[in-house]
């Protein structure tokens, strides 16, 4: 009887094991998923964040998909969404993604004034966020060198909730050319806080596909933590759906 009951335990416990998993044979990877965070209206569509996780379990892709018709009825004033992540990024070091809409753009006049949307990847918490004030002296606390690209330069003053803004500055719509997407940076009391894709209206509205490299940092302050090396910006014919995302995720 002892016999008995010890080897029904173990075959008991075994498919426990066999239910619970993808696979009984531990060499069988697990194919690529994607995992989405809750879903928030834009327009007459809606927006939600995803993360792409690899066969070993490592993201590759973090972002935001929306159908086209997010793009129709947008409201005739500045919004702001809080978009959450799923769990399944915590290998990233983003916490969360501010989604603004500006419908007649923002200073300076004459570069981003036009319809645009301004999608922020912050790496640290709402929280936080919140309590970056108007020209707040911490702004001016800048990473040290090598946390930036090394050619990105501080834009003057900071943005409330936001933080001080870095660009390019050979992007075209600084230097006379017209502004449809461009990948900005953010800081806070010497640390990098987001990546900020800015895509014009118009520009999703043509419906290409690119996938832009990025100029990468030398330092990471979160180490072990999947960074990006591209961005990119995408329509899918089949589905009418747009989809912005940090890709190349490469763990620093």
């Amino acid at each position: 009887m002892k016999t008995f009951n010890s080897t029904f335990l173990k075959l008991f416990l075994l498919s426990l094991i066999c239910l619970t998993a993808i696979s009984c044979q531990d060499e069988t990877p697990l194919p690529p998923m994607t995992f989405h965070g809750p879903a928030t209206q834009l327009g007459d569509g809606t927006i939600r964040s995803f993360v792409r996780i690899d066969e070993d379990g490592a993201p590759e892709e973090i972002g935001l998909i929306f159908p086209e018709s997010a793009l129709n009825n947008l409201p005739h004033t500045m919004t702001f969404l809080e978009i959450q992540l799923p769990q399944q990024a915590y290998k990233t070091p983003f916490d969360h993604i501010g989604f603004d809409w500006n419908p007649h753009g923002h200073e300076p006049e004459g570069v981003y004034n036009v319809p645009h949307f301004d999608m922020h990847f912050y790496m640290i918490s709402s929280a936080e966020r919140i309590q970056i004030g108007v020209e707040d002296p911490l702004s001016e606390k800048l990473p040290p060198t090598g946390f930036m690209p090394a050619s990105y330069i501080p834009l003057p003053g900071s943005v409330p909730q936001m933080g001080k803004h870095w660009v390019d500055p050979s992007t075209p719509e600084l230097n006379g050319g017209e502004f449809t997407q461009v990948m900005m940076m953010g800081s806070y009391n010497e640390e990098v806080i987001f990546y900020e894709p800015m895509i014009t209206l118009d520009y999703l509205k043509e419906k290409k596909s690119e996938n832009i490299p990025l100029e990468l940092a030398q330092n990471y302050l979160q180490e072990g933590r999947y960074y990006p090396t591209a961005y990119k910006i995408s329509f899918d014919q089949k589905k009418k759906e747009y989809t912005v995302s940090l890709t190349g995720l490469t763990i620093r």
